[in-house]
């Protein structure tokens, strides 16, 4: 009976990281909707444009031409930016700038889910030795990554 008191005898995780860890969840939550959101920029009906709406990884068209095309081709529907549907304007599609967002959300998704497990590891302290050892090397890796996603989604 002593040997069950002494295994739950224990530090818990302090508030801070408790609401950190909620406040963190809340955002990797937000951030993989805007990843997967495919309306990023959306035309306005009145426009009457052939463009209707993009993501970070999908647009669509209803009946749109490309000029420097040869080929009288109309691309109707949504499709994935690297879809072979796309293949002959993929260029046009994906200007660099556009790139670099696509690359620093990946890693701003990527850094934060990393966080989200360190951060589980530590509320539920397991391993618990590992944990109890390393929290404070653990809380660091928590704050890098945390920063480097903030900094990433907000240039």
């Amino acid at each position: 009976m002593s040997t069950d008191l002494e295994k739950n005898n224990y530090p818990k995780a302090s508030k801070y990281l408790v609401n950190g860890a909620l406040l963190t969840y809340i955002a990797g939550m937000l951030l993989m909707i805007a990843f997967c959101s495919p309306y990023w920029v959306k035309s306005y009906d009145e426009t009457f444009s052939n463009f209707k709406n993009m993501g970070l990884w999908e647009y669509c068209f209803q009946d749109f031409r490309y000029p420097y095309y040869q080929f009288d081709h109309l691309f109707n529907g949504c499709h994935h930016v690297f879809s072979q549907e796309y293949y002959v304007i993929r260029e046009w599609l994906l200007p660099p700038w556009l790139m670099a967002v696509q690359a620093f959300v990946t890693m701003s998704f990527l850094l934060s889910f990393g966080c989200q497990v360190i951060m589980a590891m530590q509320l539920c302290r397991w391993p618990l030795e590992f944990v109890l050892r390393y929290e404070w090397i653990l809380s660091g890796i928590d704050f890098i990554c945390v920063t480097a996603t903030a900094i990433s989604v907000i240039k």
